[in-house]
């Protein structure tokens, strides 16, 4: 199976945690379908040119995910803010996004 994904990558901030994540929907999508077996998985998207940026193209290449057509612009990579609750549920907080 051959799979695009199409959308955004992003570095996801856990304030509580003090800790980064590479994360956004579709780069998540695409990394696990590639786990999931897809022989070929490509991601089509944007980042800044960051270090986030370098971090992003790090675990494509490591999960095997096609980045060829993830292009770099000047500036930050989005990021989202995210708070866990106690039993560990993920809150996206209103104005938590910045693109």
């Amino acid at each position: 199976m051959r799979v695009v994904a199409v959308g955004e990558c992003t570095i996801d901030r856990y304030p509580a945690l003090s800790a980064e994540r590479v994360g956004g929907i579709s780069l998540n999508f695409a990394v696990h379908a590639r786990v999931a077996g897809a022989e070929s998985v490509m991601l089509v998207s944007c980042t800044g040119d960051d270090r986030a940026a370098t971090s992003v193209r790090h675990r494509l290449a490591t999960a095997g995910v096609d980045a060829s057509r993830v292009h770099e612009r000047e500036g930050a990579t989005a990021s989202q803010r995210i708070e866990l609750m106690d039993a560990g549920e993920r809150v996206f907080p209103p104005g938590g996004y910045d693109p």
